[in-house]
């Protein structure tokens, strides 16, 4: 009799997963772009054409620092530069990554033909209340188990083996932070 009603479940459970991902994501959609649009319009509002930027990145292989001088959106002189990268941020481009992150999806991992974990991503943003331009922005990714994957359940009833995304993943988690330690008008 169960395995009779295995596929039923099996499809009752990754419709149920579709349509809350489906969900959380234009919950999410909707929220962010509103906050984002009124930051904007503040940062707009009062655009300061020559300021001093100093932002520190953390990840979860560790985190540096950049010091920069801005002069109409684009860097004139670099103070400090810790990151293994060239120095990058200013206020427009905090807000363009801003806009590109999703504030929340979900993708099957490693691929959508052998779906065995949700790679689950998310974004939040803060704006500085007076100014407008992004204080903070954190980018998260982790895996979680796809319970609606056929193979898992067979490999429980076979190996009595609980899944784990460690198993197809080296890293089953990440993040990337930017923070805004100082902004500063100069003349």
């Amino acid at each position: 009799m169960f395995a009779r009603l295995w596929p039923a479940l099996l499809a009752l459970a990754a419709g149920l997963a579709l349509a809350c991902a489906l969900l959380a994501t234009l919950a999410g959609w909707l929220a962010g772009g509103d906050e984002l649009g009124a930051a904007r319009e503040r940062w707009a509002s009062r655009p300061l054409a020559r300021y001093r930027l100093v932002v520190s990145e953390e990840t979860s292989a560790g985190g540096c620092r950049q010091d920069v001088r801005v002069q109409n959106e684009r860097i004139v002189a670099v103070l400090q530069n810790q990151c293994v990268r060239v120095a990058s941020w200013t206020v427009s481009n905090l807000f363009a990554w801003a806009a590109g992150l999703d504030r929340r999806s979900t993708r099957c991992y490693p691929t959508d033909v052998t779906c065995v974990c949700h790679a689950i991503y998310s974004a939040e943003a803060r704006y500085d209340p007076q100014l407008g331009y992004p204080r903070q922005i954190t980018y998260q990714w982790r895996l979680e188990t796809n319970w609606a994957y056929a193979g898992h359940w067979e490999r429980m009833v076979r190996a009595h083996e609980l899944p784990n995304c460690v198993s197809v993943a080296r890293r089953v988690g990440g993040y990337i932070s930017v923070t805004v330690l100082s902004l500063t008008p100069e003349p």
